[in-house]
């Protein structure tokens, strides 16, 4: 398992010190999912490393809260560019290799806050919703398109 973080060591650490506890392997990477040269690199290192790409797990998240007419574009380039724009760049990178694989697993995390949205929340509300429409626009064309033969769930609402 490949763990990537950005700009919380200590919390990737501890992250890669529980999978290993558990008789797991893992390694850390340090890019920035929002940009998409960083991404291409790293996914191309860890496909030299281990000749394939199984499963990714989009579940980074940031947040600005506050009212919408004090936050800054800063903000919005902030929040929209990790999770949004990160999610889309890593499943766009990935999904490549899985196609040459004929295999593999994409899971997007999102929100309640996505749905329902949340007082002071508007940017994440807006960021996580784009997950959830993203999310159920790949899994129908990847159903025909890209990998017809893998089992494809749109979107759950439930609790993992």
């Amino acid at each position: 398992m490949v763990i990537n973080f950005k700009g919380n060591q200590a919390a990737a650490e501890e992250t890669l010190n529980l999978l290993r506890a558990a008789n797991g392997y893992g390694e850390l990477s340090v890019f920035d999912i929002a940009d998409e040269a960083q991404v291409e690199a790293a996914v191309k290192q860890v496909v030299e490393a281990h000749k394939s790409v199984n499963i990714l797990v989009n579940n980074a998240g940031v947040a600005s809260d506050s009212l919408l007419m004090r936050m800054k574009g800063t903000d919005w380039d902030q929040v929209i560019g990790t999770n949004l724009k990160g999610t889309m760049l890593c499943t766009k990178v990935v999904s490549r290799q899985m196609i040459k694989q004929r295999s593999g697993r994409i899971v997007n995390l999102s929100s309640v806050v996505g749905q329902m949205g949340n007082v002071g929340q508007s940017l994440y509300a807006a960021s996580k919703a784009g997950i959830i429409g993203f999310t159920k626009a790949m899994a129908g064309s990847w159903q025909r398109v890209a990998l017809p033969s893998t089992p494809w769930r749109r979107v759950s609402s439930t609790p993992i």
